[in-house]
C-alpha cells in the first residue's frame, strides 16, 4: 500500500511507469529525516514526486492527491 495515498502498488511495474514503487521518507530527508527502516515506507513515485519535501500533516493520513 502507498504511504500516501493509501492505494495498492503493484510491485511488478518498472521504469518508465509513475505508478511504481518507491521509498518515501516520512520526514524529507532534505529536512533532516533519517535514511532508516522507521523513517521510510512504500510509495507510488508519483505520489513521492508530488509530496516532494513537505512533511505529512498529522490530520492527513494517508495524504490524498
Amino acid at each position: 500500500m502507498c504511504g500516501i495515498c493509501g492505494k495498492p502498488i503493484d510491485r511488478t511495474l518498472k521504469h518508465p511507469s509513475r505508478q511504481r514503487v518507491s521509498l518515501d521518507h516520512t520526514v524529507p530527508a532534505s529536512k533532516g529525516g533519517s535514511h532508516t527502516r522507521s523513517r521510510v515506507q512504500a510509495a507510488h513515485l508519483s505520489c513521492n514526486q508530488a509530496k516532494a519535501a513537505r512533511e505529512p500533516v498529522e490530520s492527513e493520513t494517508p495524504l490524498t492527491g
